[in-house]
């Protein structure tokens, strides 16, 4: 039973809130839409209307979206009529709108707010906040939980200690009288509140049943076989017992009686008893396993409920935050898999099952692509190997470490050639292009590949061990093991090296480096770090359906929106956002032999590098 009391503030010509609760009094709307509550404050209203019709309109517009369409999900409604309602109070002009909204269907309770509304709970005398601002929930509600959803005004009126106070009380009708006076009387017509509480009530009644030796179990569901069932059974076995104890009691004294000495008797009544001792073990056993399975059952039944509600809050989130949608998504794949582990299986399962791998197909953006070859780097030289490759004007330049060469492949006719090798870039390990001019780290130090490698950089000692080789902006940047040096461009070449990053990190661990005006590090076990201007910025990877595994290269530019990192351990490349946000994945199983990858987005293309080929993966 709902029970709720609502306060509404005094209007003015500038504010006006509203309590509006609907129930629907067709049984087909109440059973899939459920009670609807909601609390509305405007205020800066200067529009030519007044402001009390205004306000019934937009009582009208959210009721008519939330129950006009029975077939989305409710979540999925719920928010669009509140989007819908608050995009229509935006475009229009003259007041500020603070909206929230809560449907209670069976268990489960939806809300959404907009503005600053806000959502708070009493459950076993912890108070606290449920949503505020503009956010969204969907969860279950316990027998005795007090609720108040109010607008920014409301709570601007109502002090902390004041507002536990009545969030303490026993029914909303008594946190009403605790609230109203501070709302009442006061110029602020933009506070409104409502608090509500739903209360279960107990109308089962049991019933006592005479024992009898019959029972019939056909035709009832294994999971639906009530303890009360085996009770009965337990009952007639102890009835059965206590009565054949009586006929035993009765033949031994007949027995003594005439004194007789027989062990046919004995023997039957030592089988009758044997065999009740075995029914009633029996009996236990199947109580146990009933209990056992009733347990799990409502477990399950549990775990299914919360499934569909995660996965309906993720499908009306899939465009609004395709991030949080799909992490919904797969929290609800998880419960399904927790269910079937445990043996339940029905029709809304399986349903459910199906329902979230197509959802999780839709948001998770996996493509089981299959890798075009695009180069064999035995065409340049015998036994040509790549190590490591860059981009630069439309060509490949690829390092292979074997044979102490770079080759170029031309990206739009493929032509070839040996671009360098030598004594002079002995013992090179990494290359990279900085304003279309080649660079790479040799024994010697850093050279530069024109008609022929050039020394630009000699080696340094302060270098320690170097990780990997970067150039942007003019700047030439080394990644050591215990920071990052940056070479400032002159006119001879390059000036002397500067300590880059503001504080001192270990960076032993970290396998590859990306620059695009911030410089991206990739440690060994997928760990990104980001920096800006030498200072580390937060950064965290989410979104993901399964952990990076082996992740041995990534890549982006300045001209890229996104990170690519090539996931080996699972045969894949991952594309992230530059805030950490999952986009897209690639699986391809000749992803777990490749070294190195690149992107092309004017070409639209992915290129890995695996040995003595190069292969391409087409963006989508």
């Amino acid at each position: 039973m709902l029970h709720l009391a609502k306060i509404v503030g005094t209007p003015t010509t500038t504010s006006g809130s509203w309590v509006h609760t609907f129930s629907p009094f067709q049984e087909e709307k109440l059973s899939k839409r459920g009670h609807f509550l909601a609390t509305i404050g405007l205020t800066e209203f200067a529009g030519p209307e007044e402001i009390a019709a205004v306000g019934k309109e937009m009582i009208s517009r959210l009721q008519e979206e939330y129950y006009g369409d029975l077939e989305p999900s409710v979540f999925a409604k719920l928010k669009k009529a509140v989007d819908k309602v608050s995009q229509e109070a935006k475009e229009g002009t003259g007041f500020k709108l603070d909206l929230g909204a809560v449907v209670l269907l069976d268990k489960a309770l939806y809300a959404v707010v907009n503005g600053r509304a806000r959502l708070m709970i009493n459950r076993d005398g912890k108070i606290r906040t449920l949503l505020s601002q503009t956010e969204t929930l969907s969860g279950y509600w316990q027998n005795g939980d007090l609720f108040l959803l109010g607008t920014e005004d409301f709570f601007r009126l109502v002090d902390d200690e004041t507002l536990n106070l009545a969030l303490k009380a026993q029914t909303p009708q008594e946190a009403v009288e605790i609230l109203a006076p501070l709302v009442h009387g006061q110029q602020d017509g933009g506070a409104a509140a409502i608090v509500f509480q739903v209360v279960e009530t107990n109308m089962e009644t049991k019933e006592t049943v005479k024992p009898e030796m019959k029972i019939n179990f056909n035709g009832l569901p294994k999971e639906r076989r009530s303890f009360d069932l085996l009770q009965k059974l337990k009952g007639q076995i102890v009835s059965l017992i206590e009565k054949s104890d009586e006929k035993i009691k009765k033949k031994l004294i007949y027995l003594r009686a005439n004194k007789e000495k027989s062990a046919k008797p004995q023997k039957t009544l030592m089988f009758i008893a044997l065999a009740l001792v075995v029914i009633l073990i029996i009996a236990v056993f199947l109580g146990m396993k009933q209990r056992k399975n009733l347990g799990v059952n409502s477990q399950s039944s549990n775990l299914l409920q919360q499934a569909q509600l995660k996965k309906e809050e993720g499908e009306g989130l899939l465009n609004l935050n395709p991030t949080k949608s799909r992490q919904l998504l797969l929290e609800a794949q998880d419960l399904v898999s927790q269910i079937e582990s445990s043996g339940f299986q029905t029709e809304e399962l399986a349903r459910l099952k199906e329902e979230l791998e197509h959802l999780l197909g839709t948001t998770l953006k996996e493509y089981q692509v299959e890798g075009s070859l695009f180069f064999d780097l035995g065409i340049v030289k015998a036994e040509g190997q790549g190590d490591h490759f860059v981009l630069s004007d439309g060509q490949i330049i690829v390092l292979d470490k074997k044979q102490n060469s770079l080759y170029k492949i031309g990206i739009q006719e493929k032509k070839s050639a040996i671009l360098a090798g030598g004594e002079k870039i002995d013992g090179a390990s990494f290359l990279t292009d900085l304003n279309g001019k080649i660079y790479v780290l040799a024994k010697e130090g850093i050279y530069r590949i024109d008609k022929s490698p050039e020394l630009k950089i000699k080696k340094d000692e302060g270098w320690d061990s170097v990780l990997d080789l970067g150039g942007f902006g003019g700047y030439l940047y080394l990644l050591t093991s215990k920071g990052i040096w940056k070479y400032p461009p002159t006119e001879e070449g390059f000036g002397t090296k500067q300590p880059w990053l503001k504080q001192d990190f270990d960076l032993s661990q970290t396998v590859k480096m990306a620059i695009d005006g911030s410089i991206w590090l990739l440690g060994k076990e997928g760990r990104i770090l980001k920096f800006t201007r030498g200072v580390q910025e937060n950064f965290a990877v989410t979104g993901l359906n399964k952990p990076l595994l082996e992740t041995i290269s990534f890549y982006t530019n300045a001209d890229l929106k996104n990170l690519y990192l090539l996931d080996r351990g699972n045969s894949r490349v991952v594309v992230l956002s530059k805030l950490g946000e999952y986009q897209a994945e690639y699986l391809w199983s000749g992803a777990s032999d490749a070294s190195d990858l690149l992107v092309d987005s004017d070409e639209g293309q992915i290129f890995l590098l695996s040995g003595d080929k190069i292969f391409t993966i087409k963006l989508k």
